[in-house]
């Protein structure tokens, strides 16, 4: 038995606690981040339309890619999808996913999460990114439209 002093002095370590939880049944609360996918090349949208956009990413190893989406930065009541499996022999770890039936003119919120194929408690931390979709076809402009252009396009 094991005096909880001793298993808070030990998990400090941070060797101890991962296999003591797994000993137990439960599922590692703490992972190394080589043991977990990432996006190391963050998280890039596009293409977007007033009813959808598609949302790219890229693995640093094979992993299956889910993503939520929500009008609110809190993601109060999101909308899960699961994305394509991000495999490095066939696409080099990339992947798109197409959002479909979001709403016209709304800030939409989304943050992709990689999920391993081990085990689907191993995951990535939560990239977010955020779009705007424009009116649809026939809808009262409701604020003005600001294009902004830089001036250095050519390095």
């Amino acid at each position: 038995m094991m005096l909880r002093r001793h298993l808070l002095l030990s998990a400090a370590g941070g060797s101890l606690l991962p296999s003591i939880l797994q000993a137990q049944g439960a599922p590692a609360a703490i992972t190394r981040d080589a043991a977990r996918p990432l996006l190391p090349s963050g998280l890039q949208s596009g293409d977007v339309l007033a009813d959808r956009a598609i949302v790219w990413a890229r693995a640093s190893r094979d992993a299956r890619m889910w993503i939520e989406w929500s009008t609110t930065s809190g993601f109060a009541n999101p909308t899960r999808v699961r994305g394509p499996d991000l495999l490095m022999d066939s696409s080099d770890g990339t992947g798109r996913i197409d959002l479909q039936g979001l709403p016209a003119g709304q800030d939409i919120f989304y943050r992709v999460v990689l999920e391993d194929f081990a085990s689907a408690n191993v995951r990535s931390p939560a990239v977010q990114g955020h779009f705007r979709t424009p009116l649809a076809a026939g809808m009262p402009a409701t604020r003005p439209l600001r294009l902004v252009w830089s001036g250095d396009t050519a390095g």
